[in-house]
């Protein structure tokens, strides 16, 4: 039990220290990216959603293979290199999981000025869209409903709503 405490202590120090660079290197940007259109500058976050949404698959529910099968195929005799390789593997995933957050919302900062009357319309449904797609509320993990209001926040700025009001 103590292995396990440990070892989930240790990837929480890793997460934070990961995420705390990559905030302070994309921090000291004075400008934000542009994209030339609302619809290129919502693509670009679908996309970067999209690789926030595998990690984080990956790292809660060891999708497309969970860490110890992974493992397994390695080091099936070794038990202290299969809990070093297990300990390693999810570390590195929520490693990905933090930069990947950063890229999400690194794209939700899009911005695409000027923003015409019509695309109020569109900043509207995919406004709503969000609402009714990441509904955080029903997440009992503490870290998984963490992760689903990321996306959920990330999704509603992407949206461009606010510039709409």
């Amino acid at each position: 039990m103590k292995q396990k405490t440990r070892s989930r202590i240790r990837t929480t120090v890793l997460f934070l220290t990961c995420l705390a660079v990559l905030v302070m290197v994309n921090g000291n940007q004075a400008t934000r990216v542009r994209a030339t259109t609302c619809t290129e500058a919502w693509d670009n976050w679908l996309s970067a959603e999209w690789g926030y949404m595998s990690a984080r698959w990956s790292y809660f529910y060891g999708s497309p293979e969970s860490c110890d099968s992974q493992c397994g195929h390695f080091l099936p005799h070794d038990p202290t290199g299969f809990a070093d390789c297990v300990s390693a593997c999810n570390a590195d995933r929520l490693a990905a999981l933090g930069a990947a957050e950063v890229t999400m919302f690194s794209a939700a900062e899009m911005t695409c000025e000027p923003l015409q009357v019509d695309e109020c319309d569109h900043a509207q449904l995919t406004y709503e869209a969000c609402l009714n797609t990441f509904i955080y509320a029903e997440w009992q993990s503490p870290e998984e409903f963490d992760a689903v209001m990321a996306t959920y926040t990330a999704c509603v700025t992407a949206s461009k709503i606010d510039r709409c009001r």
